[in-house]
C-alpha cells in the first residue's frame, strides 16, 4: 500500500511517502507561515523521490488537527484535491495522537505521555496518552498553568514524558517536587 501523509498544522510543513511499510521519502520544514506555498513543491518532491507516480497512491493520511486554522485548511485542501485527482482515500489522523505515535515508539518512554504544543497567546494544545498508546482525554487547549495543575493529579510513582513545543513551557510551571516527569 502507497501512502502519502501530510502536516501543516502547526510550525512546519512536511510531506512523507511510505510504501511496503516503510518510509520511502520524506522532507519536513520549519516554518510560520507559507505552508501552502510550500506543500505541493514537497509533495512532488518527495513524490519523485520516491520514485512513485501520483497514480500509485492508495492513500492520504493528513493531519487534522489541532492546530492552526489556516493550516489545517491548507493541508486538509490538499489531501482532499490530489484525492480527487488520484482516487486515493483520504484518512484524518489527530495531530496529537500522530506525535504521541512517534513518541510512544522510543523505548525511554513508559508511563505516561503528555503531548504539549505551543498554541501562543498563553495557551497549550494537549492530550495525555497511556504506554499503549490510547488516549486518556481528547485534545484540549489551555494555559500552561492548568496543565501543571492537572500534572499535579498524576500519582507521583507514575513517570510522565512530556513531548512537543509545548513541553518545555508546561515544565516551567511545575513544581519541583514533581520528579516524575
Amino acid at each position: 500500500m502507497n501512502i502519502l501523509a501530510l502536516d501543516t498544522c502547526f510550525g512546519a510543513c512536511s510531506a512523507a511517502v511510505s510504501g511496503h511499510g516503510r518510509v520511502l521519502s520524506s522532507a519536513f520544514e520549519l516554518r510560520q507561515t507559507g505552508h501552502a506555498e510550500a506543500l505541493l513543491p514537497m509533495v512532488e518532491h518527495v513524490m519523485a523521490c520516491a520514485d512513485l507516480s501520483f497514480a500509485h497512491l492508495d492513500r492520504i493520511v493528513v493531519t487534522a488537527g489541532p492546530g492552526s486554522f489556516t493550516g489545517m485548511r491548507i493541508g486538509i485542501a490538499a489531501a482532499r484535491a490530489l484525492s480527487l485527482v488520484t482516487g486515493a482515500l483520504v484518512i484524518g489522523v489527530p495531530t496529537l495522537a500522530a506525535m504521541a505515535e512517534t513518541a510512544l515508539r522510543n523505548p525511554e518512554v513508559s508511563g505516561r505521555l503528555l503531548v504539549a504544543v505551543d498554541a501562543r497567546k498563553d495557551q497549550i494544545y494537549v492530550q495525555m496518552f497511556d504506554d499503549a498508546q490510547s488516549s486518556e482525554a481528547t485534545a484540549a487547549v489551555m494555559s500552561p498553568q492548568v496543565v501543571a495543575g492537572l500534572m499535579t493529579q498524576v500519582p507521583l510513582g507514575v513517570e510522565v514524558f512530556i513531548v512537543g513545543s509545548g513541553a518545555q513551557i508546561v515544565a516551567d510551571h511545575l513544581s519541583a517536587a514533581r520528579s516524575n516527569v
